[in-house]
């Protein structure tokens, strides 16, 4: 499966998670258990995962890194803006997701634009 981002909303005890393409396009969405999610995250191609940045998510982060993805940490307030209808995990997700797009595509033209000298 070729992606680009999995946007991951961590809990207690399920796990929330959206695969988005490289057009933005959300392929997969779902739910894993706490013990599940290693064996799920391993079996998929190394690529970028985005989580909210939390108290247990260093601890994943690094678990994820050992897998050999990328993992990126978003601050709260960057997220909030992108959750659509109420507030639950899967909507935090997409969010997750959403954010991570808008984050990387607008962040890299913002950084060629402020290296740009007249």
């Amino acid at each position: 499966m070729n992606y680009t981002t999995l946007g991951l909303d961590l809990a207690k005890s399920i796990f929330h998670y959206v695969i988005i393409n490289v057009h933005n396009q959300v392929i997969q969405q779902g739910k894993s258990r706490r013990n599940q999610l290693l064996e799920l995250l391993s079996n998929l191609e190394v690529g970028r995962v985005k989580m909210e940045a939390c108290s247990s998510s260093h601890n994943w982060g690094r678990k994820l890194q050992e897998l050999g993805h990328v993992v990126m940490l978003i601050p709260a307030h960057k997220v909030k803006p992108y959750v659509q209808g109420q507030k639950n995990d899967m909507n935090d997700a997409l969010a997750i997701g959403a954010a991570a797009g808008v984050e990387n595509s607008a962040g890299h033209d913002l950084g060629a634009a402020a290296g740009l000298r007249s």
